[in-house]
């Protein structure tokens, strides 16, 4: 019979949902580690916790085009062309993308307990 544990993981592909589920991740860490996590009561908590490794990228050539993969609707960074203007390139060079590689994922959705707990 599996554990709790077991019964409240996501799949990997629940887990992908979930996080393109969300119109923004807040990135924070305790320690080393990070946490995105939604739901109002106990019943309804999912949340994935990502140990990752993090890469600060801050080269004014890379960042545009690595932000147009993250953000691709936001107005800003539709404005991210050869033809942006100097206001857009000073706005750059004050931007870092953070690249993160996930080596462990810790997930939850209390929800599929259903009644039961």
């Amino acid at each position: 019979m599996p554990s709790r544990r077991e019964q409240i993981s996501m799949t990997a592909g629940e887990v992908r949902t979930f996080l393109e589920a969300r119109q923004r991740i807040i990135v924070v860490t305790n320690g080393a580690n990070g946490l995105v996590e939604s739901g109002t009561g106990y019943r309804e908590l999912k949340s994935v916790i990502a140990y990752t490794n993090a890469e600060i990228i801050d080269d004014p050539a890379l960042v545009p085009d690595l932000m147009r993969l993250v953000r691709a609707e936001d107005t800003m960074v539709a404005g991210l062309g050869k033809a942006m203007g100097e206001q857009m390139r000073a706005s750059i060079r004050k931007r870092v993308v953070v690249r993160f590689s996930p080596f462990r994922i810790v997930s939850w959705d209390h929800a599929k307990l259903g009644e039961s707990y």
